[in-house]
């Protein structure tokens, strides 16, 4: 027996469009993408501007754990790094690429990767990749250590929310989502019931948010709500609007730690290791 550790990375907590700057150093201008690691398997979520830093480091430090790439939706923001993720153009890589309904990444792929827009064509990518559709609603095997769930996401055009789960630990992954007032939304319950880690969609204050009604963003007050009914252990303020300065990131951050003690602002570049259960050695 051995104990597993399940690892986890921010490469991009930026909402709507990388945002690099003086002010920006502290939280990070990158976009959405982040990393999961189990003994076995790699998990990253989607494809922003932090993704390119992530390629870079596979590259450096390769292994050979089997990897699989999850979009929750296709938006700007959410796929930009995906053109400049070194990996995917070299021989002998190895991907499994998935989004759920609506959104499907064998048409996706080659709207992203065409001209006039950008110089390589999806027939030119180097890697090996196979495209899967998980179920929009469902729970399923990714492989052997890895549990995946979906739920849909109240944003504009469709949107997955994922639960990853390996031995024993659970992280929730609910960007792009946004809330009704008075209401709960049972699918971020769903994702979120019980888990080490809950990444939520912060991008607008609550005194902000009723301007941006229908816009698809949520707030750090709703996710705090959220985490405390489904007794999350830790919540990760997520998808910063890009405006917002690092001075006026930390005053949110504390003033939901104030409510939460488990709660946080990601930032690029945070690395979370989680003590898994005890497996068998292979």
């Amino acid at each position: 027996m051995y104990d597993a550790e399940v690892n986890f990375k921010f490469w991009g907590v930026r909402g709507s469009l990388p945002s690099p700057g003086k002010d920006t150093n502290i939280y990070g201008g990158d976009t959405p993408c982040l990393e999961i690691t189990a003994p076995k398997s790699r998990i990253i979520l989607d494809c922003g501007s932090g993704m390119r830093r992530l390629g870079n480091a596979l590259m450096e430090n390769p292994d050979d754990r089997e990897t699989f790439i999850l979009l929750t939706h296709p938006h700007f923001d959410h796929v930009c790094g995906l053109p400049f993720f070194t990996p995917i153009f070299i021989p002998g890589q190895h991907f499994r690429i998935g989004a759920a309904e609506p959104h499907d990444m064998r048409m996706l792929m080659p709207r992203l990767f065409c001209r006039p827009f950008f110089p390589v064509e999806e027939a030119m990518l180097g890697s090996d990749i196979d495209y899967f559709q998980p179920a929009p609603h469902g729970e399923a095997m990714l492989n052997d250590e890895i549990k995946l769930t979906t739920r849909p996401l109240n944003h504009p055009g469709g949107c997955t929310g994922y639960r990853i789960e390996a031995y024993g630990v659970t992280i929730a992954y609910c960007s792009d989502t946004e809330h009704v007032d008075g209401e709960t939304d049972q699918n971020v319950l769903d994702l979120m019931q019980g888990a080490d880690l809950a990444v939520y969609d912060s991008s607008y204050t609550s005194q902000e948010y009723p301007n941006h009604v229908g816009w698809g963003h949520s707030t750090p007050n709703e996710g705090i709500r959220l985490a405390e009914l489904a007794g999350a252990k830790r919540l990760a303020l997520f998808h910063h609007n890009p405006t917002r300065t690092d001075t006026q990131m930390a005053a949110i951050e504390a003033n939901a730690k104030e409510q939460f003690a488990g709660a946080f602002a990601a930032r690029d570049g945070l690395e979370l290791t989680f003590q898994a259960a005890a497996v068998a050695a292979a």
